[in-house]
């Protein structure tokens, strides 16, 4: 599919803000609210696939973030992946290469549940190598296609 500079504007507004009206973006990217409610709409059948909040976990008491990467054996991925995908600690989770398999964004609301979660992880699943790094600062947040094109 490819973009038009009117889609990638509208793109644009919504990375900005989601709550935005249609009304405040037709005015900022000079086309008709129609035309944006149409390109919206189609937008959300193939490329949007939610609208969502970016929340500060540390004021929701979740002080303790962290990324783990991880190589498990072939025979695991599936199970893991299934631990990952529903544990309500995981924040995101992707498939990665390099050599490692998963990579795992998650947050707890304090060391200690952090480091159960971590127990937990290599006493139950066969874990070749991981690697964790404790998140200290979050500089910048889902920005890519925010500015103007």
């Amino acid at each position: 599919m490819s973009l038009i500079n009117q889609d990638l504007q509208l793109l644009s507004a919504l990375r900005k803000n989601s709550r935005s009206s249609l009304t405040k973006i037709s005015q900022e990217i000079n086309l008709p609210k129609s035309t944006l409610f149409d390109k919206l709409k189609h937008h959300e059948k193939s490329i949007i696939h939610k609208h969502t909040s970016l929340v500060d976990f540390k004021k929701l008491g979740y002080i303790s973030r962290i990324f783990i990467t991880i190589k498990t054996t072939v025979d695991c991925r599936s199970k893991l992946n299934q631990f990952f995908f529903t544990h309500e600690n995981v924040n995101n989770l992707f498939v990665i290469d390099s050599g490692f398999d998963f990579f795992v964004d998650a947050v707890f609301k304090d060391i200690k549940e952090k480091e159960d979660f971590l127990t937990y992880l290599k006493v139950n699943f066969p874990i070749l190598e991981i690697y964790v790094q404790t998140v200290v600062d979050h500089v910048r947040r889902e920005s890519f296609l925010e500015s103007p094109i």
